[in-house]
């Protein structure tokens, strides 16, 4: 992958979500929840600013925003390498849908 910025998209809080985003589980009648098959995931307890995530990857705030971002890879490396990287942070993933 190259150095763009992009990746896997992460969010501050998933309340601010669009609907369909949001599992349907967590429809409060307000929210418009319509996701199947789906959880909310966190992955560590730090505040949400740019920054290294783990060993390969690091938190890029998407244009315009500090509460959208993308996990995104820190050097150039192959579509596998960063799926294994992302990978290897599953261990630390928790469901969150208080």
């Amino acid at each position: 992958m190259e150095l763009n910025r992009k990746g896997l998209s992460v969010s501050a809080d998933w309340r601010q979500l669009p609907g369909h985003l949001i599992p349907r589980q967590l429809n409060d009648g307000l929210n418009g929840a319509k996701g199947r098959g789906m959880n909310v995931f966190v992955h560590g307890g730090g505040s949400f600013q740019e920054g290294a995530v783990a060993q390969g990857l690091e938190l890029l705030h998407k244009k315009g925003t500090t509460t959208a971002g993308n996990v995104a890879p820190t050097a150039p490396v192959a579509l596998s390498q960063y799926q294994e990287d992302l990978a290897n942070t599953r261990e630390n993933w928790f469901i969150d849908e208080s």
